[in-house]
C-alpha cells in the first residue's frame, strides 16, 4: 500500500490534494462500460410463438398448461387485458427504430418467475429478455393483474359464489349419470376410480435438437459468443475453459454423452446440451422440464443426464478433488500461506447465516444474533486455488 501510494505521488504531476482524493475515492481506475448484448428479440419472439401459440405448436396443450399453470385461452385473455391496461407491455421501437420485446415475451418471463421461482437472469436465454427488464415486467404484471382482476377474483367467495359452485358440481355429476347407459354400479365405480377416460398415447415432439445445439453454441462457445465471459461464469458457475475440460473428460469416460444417431439416422443430443442441462439443474435447482425450451432436451433425458453426469464426475475427479487433504497437500498449502505472510494458514474461512424458519421457540435465544432472527451459521474453508 505504501509503495503504491508514493509511486502515484512521484509519477503524478497533479496537485497533492487531488492525488489523495483520487486514491481515497478510487477515481484513478477507468470506469467500465457495460457491453451491449444483441439478444435478437425478434428471434426470441418467433421461437416462443412457434413453440406455444402457432396453429400447430411444437409443444402440445398439456405442456402449455403445465409450464404456464393455465390454458392458452386464459393466458391470451389475461395478456389482452394487461396489454390494454399497462402501456409497458405494448411492443415499441427504440431510438434505432428496432422493435423491442413483445407482450408475449414480457408476460412469459413474469409468469415463469412466478410459476417456477427462478431467477430473472434465467429467462434470458429462451425469451431473450435482460435481467432488469424481466424484473420490471414481473412488477408491472403483478400490479396490472391486481388492478384488473382484484374486484372479481382476488376476494373471498360470497354466498352467491358458493351456491354457483355447488350447482355446477351437481350438474356435472348428474350429466355423467344420464349420458352413460351402463349399469348403475358400474357408473359409480367409474366415477370414483376415474376409469372413464381412455388411455392416451404420448405424442411425439419434434424438438429439433440440431437447432438447440446451434443456439447454445452461438450463445456461449463460438469465437464471438452472444453472451460475454462474465455471464458464462455466472450461469455455469465456472469459466468456459474449465467447462470444456470437464466436458472432454466426461465424454471420454461415459459413452452416454457421445453424440449418436437414432434408429431413423437422426443426430441426437450433443454432449454440450446434456452437460448444460445437468449443470443448470445443479446450479439453479430448476425442474428437469424447465430445460426443454432452451436446450431442447426432454424431461426424462435431462434427469438421466444429471444422474450420469454426477456419477461420472465422482468417478473421474474423486481421487484428486473429492477427498480430504493428505500430508503432502497440507505441506503445500502451509508453504504457500507462509510465503504470503500467514504461517500456519491452510485457507480462508467464511461464514454465512442461514435463516432457520422452523426453529423451536425454546431455542430461539441461542440461535439469534445480529440479524435478530434464528439462524444457523455455515462455515466454509477455501484454499487460495479453491482446491479445498
Amino acid at each position: 500500500m505504501g509503495r503504491s501510494f508514493f509511486r502515484k505521488l512521484l509519477d503524478d504531476d497533479s496537485d497533492e490534494d487531488e492525488i489523495i482524493t483520487k486514491l481515497l475515492t478510487g477515481s484513478t481506475s477507468q470506469r467500465r462500460h457495460r457491453r451491449y448484448i444483441d439478444r435478437n428479440h425478434l428471434a426470441g419472439h418467433r421461437r416462443l410463438y412457434d413453440d406455444y401459440f402457432a396453429e400447430e405448436p411444437v409443444y402440445p396443450p398439456n405442456l402449455f398448461r403445465r409450464r404456464f399453470r393455465m390454458r392458452r385461452s386464459l393466458f391470451l385473455r389475461i395478456l389482452s387485458k394487461v396489454e390494454a391496461h399497462e402501456p409497458y407491455f405494448t411492443q415499441k421501437r427504440n431510438a434505432a427504430k428496432k422493435l423491442g420485446l413483445s407482450p408475449l415475451q414480457k408476460m412469459t418471463a413474469a409468469l415463469r418467475m412466478l410459476a417456477y421461482g427462478v431467477a430473472a437472469d434465467f429467462m434470458d436465454e429462451y425469451v431473450r429478455i435482460a435481467e432488469t427488464t424481466a424484473i420490471t415486467s414481473l412488477k408491472k404484471f403483478v400490479a396490472a393483474v391486481v388492478a384488473i382482476f382484484s374486484e372479481e377474483y382476488l376476494r373471498s367467495p360470497n354466498n352467491e359464489d358458493i351456491a354457483r359452485f355447488f350447482i355446477s358440481m351437481c350438474r356435472s355429476f348428474f350429466r355423467k349419470l344420464l349420458d352413460d347407459d351402463s349399469d348403475e354400479d358400474e357408473i359409480i365405480t367409474k366415477l370414483l376410480t376415474g376409469s372413464t377416460s381412455q388411455r392416451r398415447h404420448r405424442r411425439y415432439i419434434d424438438r429439433n435438437h440440431l437447432v438447440g445445439h446451434r443456439r447454445l453454441y452461438d450463445d456461449y462457445f463460438a469465437e464471438e459468443p452472444v453472451y460475454p465471459p462474465n455471464l458464462f461464469r455466472k450461469r455455469f458457475r465456472m469459466r468456459r475453459s474449465l467447462f470444456l475440460r470437464i466436458l472432454s473428460k466426461v465424454e471420454t469416460h461415459e459413452p452416454y454423452f457421445t453424440k449418436k444417431r437414432n434408429a431413423a439416422k437422426k443426430l441426437g443430443l450433443s454432449p454440450l446440451q446434456k452437460m448444460t442441462a445437468a449443470l443448470r439443474m445443479l446450479t439453479y435447482g430448476v425442474a428437469a422440464d424447465f430445460m426443454d425450451e432452451y436446450v431442447r432436451i426432454a424431461e426424462t433425458t435431462a434427469i438421466t443426464s444429471l444422474k450420469k453426469f454426477v456419477a461420472t464426475v465422482v468417478a473421474i475427479f474423486s481421487e484428486e478433488y473429492l477427498r480430504s487433504p493428505n500430508n503432502e497437500d497440507i505441506a503445500r498449502l502451509l508453504a504457500h500461506g507462509q510465503n504470503r505472510g500467514f504461517p500456519g494458514m491452510l485457507g480462508s474461512i467464511d461464514c454465512m447465516h442461514w435463516k432457520w424458519k422452523n426453529c423451536p421457540t425454546a431455542w430461539k435465544g441461542m440461535y439469534c444474533g445480529h440479524i435478530r432472527e434464528p439462524s444457523i451459521i455455515l462455515e466454509a474453508v477455501a484454499s487460495y486455488d479453491l482446491w479445498i
